[in-house]
């Protein structure tokens, strides 16, 4: 999961129709990763196994962007979650990121290499874990593929 900034530099308001982030491994090598849509979804917290769960609020990227005119200088902020591709098994993966927006105009813009070893932000976002345990033992697991 990521927490994506996005801002319309744009002089006219404008809607995110799609948007992909690509991963550099050590050898150099881009992979697409595979967006999770988890905007009608709930998250858990499951460092202390399934049956101790814990409810994870956030501000989700799909959700800030679903049906959203994004005004002219206007930043939308949210967490995005993606799964690394199978073919890309061998690899390890650096923390340098690209992040490509497709707006419903037809317009592609592509952030750059953004690299965030190391690096922390006053502007990152908020993971509310509720204290509250939930046993999630018998619930369906989805796995994305």
């Amino acid at each position: 999961m990521l927490y994506i900034s996005l801002t319309n530099r744009q002089p006219d308001q404008t809607m995110v129709d799609a948007y992909e982030v690509d991963a550099k491994t050590q050898s150099g090598k881009w992979f697409t990763l595979k967006r999770i849509d988890a905007g009608n979804y709930s998250a858990y917290g499951i460092g202390q196994g399934l049956k101790k769960a814990r409810s994870v609020e956030m501000d989700k990227l799909d959700d800030k962007l679903r049906s959203h005119w994004i005004q002219a200088r206007e930043n939308v902020r949210g967490w995005a979650f993606f799964e690394y591709p199978r073919v890309a098994d061998q690899e390890v993966f650096e923390m340098i990121f690209k992040v490509r927006i497709y707006d419903v105009a037809g317009g592609t813009h592509e952030s750059g290499e953004i690299d965030r070893h190391g690096k922390s932000t006053l502007q990152g976002g908020e993971l509310i874990v509720r204290p509250k345990e939930i046993d999630l033992t018998g619930a369906p697991v989805k796995f994305v593929d």
